[in-house]
């Protein structure tokens, strides 16, 4: 079986004309979902300015990415298939990155009486997963 995976990426600058950003996000989607119907697509948005609305798929981010706000997207067609966790910032950025650890193995992730470091624990579920 061959798994395509696509990951799309969105970027709007304070300037950017919402309307024309909209449409070249859905004409995007709509030109790989055709090209591929079997594949899984990501769209992966830093759209602070511009609110868009993806028909069929899900946020996936659940936690605050800057200060106090959610602004950024990680769209999926699949619910509640992720669980978010919002890591250490890097360098100077003003945003967290996401770990989505799928649900499926949040039973797997590694125990602790204390509090599970979430880039080990990911890191060890990623190093010992088997794909099929």
């Amino acid at each position: 079986m061959l798994l395509i995976i696509y990951a799309t990426i969105f970027k709007a600058t304070p300037t950017s004309d919402g309307t024309a950003t909209r449409y070249t996000i859905h004409r995007q989607i709509d030109e790989l979902e055709s090209a591929n119907p079997d594949s899984t697509l990501i769209a992966l948005s830093d759209l602070n300015h511009v609110e868009i609305n993806l028909p069929n798929y899900t946020q996936q981010i659940s936690c605050t990415t800057r200060a106090n706000n959610n602004l950024d997207k990680c769209c999926l067609k699949y619910k509640n298939a992720y669980k978010c966790h919002k890591l250490a910032q890097l360098g100077n950025s003003d945003h967290h990155p996401m770990f989505l650890l799928p649900k499926s193995l949040e039973n797997k992730a590694p125990k602790s009486s204390s509090k599970i470091n979430v880039e080990t624990g990911a890191l060890q579920i990623l190093t010992n997963l088997s794909v099929p």
